[in-house]
């Protein structure tokens, strides 16, 4: 028996990148609305990070080969705002949602302090409990775009805005909602790298969740909670 702490996140940053390259270069279709720029890059790491990690190395890198391009960033993460559900639920741990969790863990998705596969084999004859605390907090997705020529650059800032209203769904299953957004579409320059570069940005502002589960395998019932001794009570998780 044993005890054991989960906490589920969600790849905010990465799914917004993959799905963004989907929007630019298939649904928008980008090298053929501006078939005489390079069709645009999509990442987390800022094409001016790569040209100085370059520079610093003594290596050469064709600046002219990263831009279009659309960086995103999670800048700021706030302090939990509320907690849901009443601060604490309980559930039902059977080897079907460890299987769900193995799957979460494969993904990148879930942090367990103990093998899962552990866990699996000790809900196989008799299911556990879990305490489950949902947390909402504060999150930022923010996008900073930049190309060598200012339409593009204006362009680039539109279709980024008209990404986030269109796949609002998409980011409300990440947790992602009730965002609101201030940006900077122009009036941004660099000629650090020799040329003019043309600069946009923008800041989604909302609210995510995380999911923290503290399990103990000991558990039989929860009833305000009806559990082993030894490791107190949970007086305030409702009745499962």
């Amino acid at each position: 028996m044993s005890i054991y702490y989960v906490s589920e996140r969600e790849l905010l940053l990465e799914a917004a990148v993959d799905e963004l390259k989907v929007f630019l270069h298939q649904e928008v279709d980008f090298p053929n609305l501006y078939p005489n720029f390079r069709n645009v890059n999509v990442g987390v790491t800022h094409p001016f990070a790569i040209i100085q990690a370059a520079m610093e190395a003594n290596q050469r890198v064709e600046a002219a080969g990263l831009f279009p391009s659309v960086t995103l960033g999670l800048p700021n993460e706030g302090t939990e705002t509320a907690f849901l559900n009443g601060g604490f639920a309980t559930e039902q741990v059977t080897s079907t949602t460890v299987q769900t969790w193995l799957a979460l863990a494969e993904s990148g998705r879930l942090i367990s302090s103990k093998k899962l596969q552990t866990l699996l084999t000790e809900v196989q004859t008799t299911p556990a409990w879990a305490s489950v605390a949902v947390e909402e907090y504060s999150q930022q997705l923010a996008f900073a775009l930049w190309a060598e020529n200012e339409q593009v650059a204006r362009v680039l800032y539109q279709l980024c805005k008209a990404f986030m209203k269109q796949k609002r769904v998409f980011f409300e299953n990440l947790g992602f909602e009730n965002y609101t957004y201030t940006g900077s579409p122009t009036g941004l320059y660099s000629v650090d790298l020799g040329r003019v570069l043309y600069g946009g940005e923008l800041a989604y502002a909302g609210t995510n969740q995380s999911i923290d589960r503290y399990i103990d395998t000991t558990w039989t019932t929860i009833n305000h909670v009806n559990h082993s001794v030894a490791h107190g009570d949970l007086g305030s998780n409702p009745t499962a």
